[in-house]
């Protein structure tokens, strides 16, 4: 975009309630957000690793299928066919790699 010789740049007029709205939520997520270093770096390293060595549930079943206990645990709308249930948890076919972490 383009100024001409003596225009101003303008935010994009929102309405009053709209405007409210967004200032609210953004409001609430920062005061609701628990801060990173909540969680101590040898808990995260401690559950982690528990997971590493159990090999019932750090595999996608069937080989190659998606489906993985990580997804299944934190996704209820990923799709479940084809995968196994374990450990109470029906798997789910996603890429795992965001679900382990949120999970840890």
């Amino acid at each position: 975009m383009r100024l001409l010789k003596g225009s101003t740049w303008r935010l994009p007029r929102m309405s009053s309630p709209l405007l409210a709205v967004t200032v609210a939520a953004l409001g609430t997520v920062a005061i609701s957000a628990t801060p990173s270093a909540a969680v101590s770096r040898s808990a995260i390293v401690s559950v982690a690793t528990g997971q590493l060595n159990d090999s019932a549930r750090n595999v996608e079943s069937p080989p190659g299928s998606g489906c993985n206990h990580y997804t299944g645990y934190l996704r209820s709308w990923k799709p479940s066919s084809g995968c196994p249930s374990r450990d109470g948890v029906q798997w789910r076919d996603s890429d795992w790699c965001a679900d382990f972490s949120k999970y840890v």
